[in-house]
């Protein structure tokens, strides 16, 4: 259970109980429950990466929102997938530590980029839940009717071939 505020000593300590999990014969899927508003943008990075590549025996990071993850802890149940969220639950949104995009470090950054390539998640939609700042636009492909979430930044950095398709429109 991730609850209540993000800090240094609280992943520590979260961390090294699952990490305990990994020395039992038949254990190989953790479930992560967060409630949060978050608290430290440089830890929850640092957590939410050590996360999505845990190692064997485990294969499986599954995550549970039961009211919310918001700021710097959406990070955090991102990087879960599956990820369940209970009818009222909020993810993303201002927290106790809103990363800004724009002032992030080189590292929070990559963590976002790695939870997004591990995930199969949008990095931009990633962006977009934990800085509010950051408007995301659905861009549909009418040709192949894939859909794609980024902001306009970043679509053209990503995907810079589909972003001169005619038939990539972008749907608010």
């Amino acid at each position: 259970e991730i609850k209540g505020p993000i800090s240094s000593a609280r992943l520590r300590r979260w961390q090294s109980n699952l990490a305990v999990t990994k020395r039992q014969p038949n254990t190989n899927t953790w479930l992560i429950e967060v409630d949060s508003d978050g608290g430290d943008v440089n830890e929850s990075s640092r957590f939410a990466n050590w996360l999505s590549d845990p190692g064997a025996p485990i294969d499986m990071v599954a995550g549970r929102i039961t009211n919310k993850a918001s700021g710097d802890a959406a990070l955090i149940a991102l990087t879960c997938k599956p990820l369940y969220l209970s009818s009222d639950a909020i993810l993303g949104g201002p927290g106790l530590a809103t990363p800004q995009t724009e002032n992030l470090n080189p590292e929070i950054l990559d963590s976002i980029a790695a939870i997004a390539s591990k995930t199969g998640r949008s990095e931009g939609l990633i962006e977009g839940i934990v800085d509010p700042s950051v408007q995301v636009y659905r861009y549909l492909n009418r040709k192949t009717g894939a859909i794609i979430y980024s902001s306009e930044e970043s679509l053209p950095q990503r995907l810079a071939a589909d972003a001169e398709d005619p038939n990539l429109e972008i749907a608010k």
